[in-house]
C-alpha cells in the first residue's frame, strides 16, 4: 500500500505561502504532488574537527547546503503552483483494446458484484469464523478468484466508463504533517509532558523521506560522511509539548549509529538510563523547585517499575503478556525551566566517558493534521496552523534549515456514494511530462483492488534533481478510500505469514519436524488463521457500513 502522506515545503515565511495559494487556480482534476527535504545535521559536531583531507564524500546523492535552498523559494512556489493548478487527466482515453493482443471481456461494477452474489454462499463468511464448511466446486472457486470460466479464459476487465460532464466538486487544502529540528527544550512554550522510561514503539519507523548527515571515524582514522535516513539514527520519546495538538517530541543520538549494525532506531536501556540518571534527572533536580521534584520518579528503572505496576501487580490469575502491559505515564514540566535544564544537557554531552551522547538534537514530528486545519485556501490552511501553534511553540527554537510542512490538496464532488480514483493512463501521461523535469525520478503506481485501469502513485525525486535540492522530496497521488482499511499504518492481510495457510498441514507438520527439535521452522497456524478472519470481517465491516452511509471517497494530493 501507499505510505505515509508526507509532502513537505521547506519554509514557514507567510508571504510564500500567500503568493502560492493568490496564483492558484481551481484545478479541473487532481493529480500528484510534492515532496519532502533534507537538512545536514548541523549539531553533530566531533570533539576534534576533522580536516578537509580526512573526510571522504562516500555518497553521490549529497544534498547542496540547505542554506541555499532559502534563495530559490520562488522555484519552488511555481513548481507547487504547477502540481496543483494543471489538469492532468488524459485528453482521450485509451480503450482497453489498444493495451491487449486478445480483446477480454469489460464488466460493469455491478456484474463483477452479480457474479459475487451467484457463487458465494449466503452464510458465508461467519464473523471470527476461519474458511468454510460447506461445499463450492472447482468451477465456482476458478470464477471467483480468477475471472473466468470453461467459455472464457480471459478475466474480465473493470468497465469504466469516461463521463461527458463533470460533476460539482469542491477543492480543500490542508496542512498534514509538520517536523523541524528543534534548538532547544524551551520550544514546549505551555510545558513538557515526559516520559521518563520510553517504548521504542513510539519511535519514528517509517520513511519520513528526510536524511541527516552523520561522521562516522573509520579504523584507518579518517571520517565518511553517511547521509542516514531519519528513522535509521537511534532516537528515543522524550514526550510531547502540551499543545491543542499532538506534537511528540524526540531525542536523537547520532553518535550512537554505527554502519554496521541493524538498520534500526533503537537504544539500549543502558544508555537511556545514563541519559536520564547521569544527565536529564539531575538537571531537573538543580533547576525545579521542591514543590514539583516532590512528583517526579526518582530514576529510570523507578519510572519503568511504575509503568508496569498495573499489569504485574493486579489480579489473582496468571494473564498471559502480563508482563507487556504498560502504562504510558507522563509527568508535566513547566516550560520555565527547560532552557536551563537542556543547556545542562548539552554540557553533559561533553563530559568525558558520555561523548556518545555528542551532537545530540530535538525533533517534533507532528503528524494527522488534515483535520484541523482544513480550509479552501493554502493560506487558509498555514493562518489556522500558525493560530493553534503561536501560543504552544517557540518558533525561535526551531532550527530554520530544518523544516517541513506536508501540504496537500483534496477535490470532492457533491455527490452521495462517489468514489473517485486516480486512472492509470492519466498518472502514466502526468509522469513523463514530470520525467522531463526531473530525471532520475524514482516513480511507483500501485494498482487499486487489483484493476489495471485504476491506481495511486508516489513520486520520489532524485537527490540531484532540483526540486529535491529545492525543498521538495516525495509526492503521492491517492484515494482516501484507504482510511477505510488502514488502520494506524496496519493493512488488511498485510502479514506476509499468511502465505502459509495455502499449505496443507502434512507440508507444515514435515517442515515443523525438520532440524532439531524443530527449531527451523515454527508456524502457528490458529495465529495465523485469526490474523486472516480478523483482516476479512474488517474489511467486510467497513464497506458495509460505507454502503450502508452512502460515504464518498475522492482523490488527494499531497506535497
Amino acid at each position: 500500500m501507499i505510505g505515509e502522506d508526507r509532502n513537505l515545503s521547506s519554509t514557514r515565511n507567510t508571504g510564500d505561502i500567500e503568493v502560492f495559494s493568490d496564483n492558484l487556480s481551481n484545478p479541473d482534476s487532481i493529480y500528484p504532488a510534492s515532496p519532502l527535504p533534507y537538512s545536514p545535521d548541523r549539531n553533530s559536531q566531533s570533539s576534534a574537527r576533522p580536516s578537509n583531507a580526512q573526510i571522504i564524500e562516500i555518497s553521490s546523492d549529497s544534498d547542496s547546503d540547505i542554506s541555499l535552498q532559502s534563495t530559490n523559494r520562488k522555484e519552488i512556489i511555481t513548481y507547487l503552483m504547477q502540481q496543483y493548478s494543471n489538469n492532468f487527466a488524459c485528453s482521450e482515453h485509451l480503450p482497453i483494446s489498444s493495451c491487449t493482443t486478445t480483446t477480454p471481456l469489460s464488466w460493469s461494477l455491478a456484474r463483477i458484484t452479480q457474479l459475487f452474489d451467484q457463487n458465494l454462499p449466503v452464510d458465508y463468511p461467519e464473523p471470527g469464523k476461519f474458511g468454510y464448511g460447506g461445499k463450492i466446486t472447482s468451477q465456482q472457486w476458478l470464477s471467483l478468484l480468477c475471472g473466468t470460466s470453461t467459455t472464457n479464459s480471459l478475466p474480465p476487465v473493470l468497465e469504466i466508463p469516461t463521463q461527458d460532464h463533470s460533476s460539482t466538486s469542491t477543492t480543500t487544502y490542508d496542512i498534514d504533517s509538520f517536523i523541524a529540528k528543534v534548538k532547544c527544550l524551551s520550544v514546549a512554550k505551555k510545558g513538557l509532558r515526559v516520559q521518563f522510561s520510553p517504548s521504542c514503539l513510539r519511535n519514528i519507523s517509517t520513511d519520513v523521506h528526510l536524511y541527516s548527515k552523520i561522521e562516522e571515524r573509520l579504523l584507518s582514522g579518517n571520517i565518511k560522511i553517511c547521509q542516514v535516513p531519519l528513522h535509521h539514527i537511534p532516537h528515543f520519546y522524550l514526550g510531547h509539548l502540551a499543545s491543542s495538538l499532538h506534537l511528540p517530541l524526540y531525542v536523537f543520538l547520532p553518535a550512537l549509529w554505527n554502519s554496521n549494525l541493524n538498520k534500526n532506531s533503537y537504544i539500549s536501556n543502558h544508555h537511556l538510563q545514563q541519559w536520564m540518571d547521569i544527565g536529564f534527572i539531575p538537571a531537573i533536580l538543580k533547576h525545579y523547585p521542591p514543590d514539583i521534584l516532590q512528583h517526579l520518579p526518582l530514576s529510570f528503572n523507578a519510572a519503568s517499575m511504575n509503568i508496569f505496576a498495573r499489569g504485574r501487580e493486579l489480579g489473582i490469575q496468571d494473564a498471559r503478556f502480563e508482563s507487556g502491559k504498560r502504562q504510558e505515564l507522563h509527568y508535566f514540566l513547566s516550560g520555565r525551566y527547560l532552557q536551563n535544564v537542556w543547556q545542562d544537557m548539552v554540557k553533559f554531552s561533553q563530559k568525558p566517558g558520555y561523548t556518545h551522547f555528542q551532537g545530540m538534537f530535538l525533533l517534533v514530528d507532528a503528524k494527522d493534521l488534515k483535520l484541523h486545519l482544513k480550509s479552501s485556501t493554502i493560506s487558509g490552511s498555514w493562518q489556522l496552523f500558525s493560530e493553534l501553534l503561536e501560543g504552544d511553540l517557540d518558533f525561535t527554537c526551531l532550527d530554520k534549515n530544518f523544516q517541513f510542512l506536508d501540504l496537500g490538496q483534496e477535490v470532492s464532488c457533491q455527490e452521495e456514494s462517489a468514489t473517485c480514483f486516480f486512472r492509470t493512463c492519466c498518472l502514466e501521461k502526468s509522469l513523463r511530462e514530470i520525467r522531463e523535469k526531473s530525471p532520475g525520478l524514482k516513480a511507483a503506481i500501485y494498482s487499486w483492488a487489483l484493476t489495471t485501469a485504476t491506481g495511486n502513485q508516489t513520486l520520489a525525486y532524485s537527490k540531484t534533481s532540483s526540486q529535491y535540492e529545492n525543498g521538495l522530496i516525495y509526492s503521492q497521488y491517492y484515494s482516501p478510500l484507504k482510511s477505510l482499511f488502514d488502520a494506524g499504518g496496519t493493512y488488511p492481510f498485510q502479514n506476509s505469514s499468511l502465505d502459509y495457510l495455502s499449505l496443507s498441514s502434512e507440508i507444515l507438520k514435515l517442515w515443523q519436524s525438520s532440524g532439531t527439535g524443530g527449531a527451523r521452522f515454527q508456524v502457528d497456524v490458529e495465529k495465523l488463521e485469526r490474523s486472516y478472519t480478523h483482516s476479512r470481517d474488517r474489511v467486510l465491516l467497513a464497506l458495509k457500513a460505507a454502503i450502508q452511509q452512502r460515504r464518498s471517497f475522492f482523490n488527494k494530493t499531497g506535497t
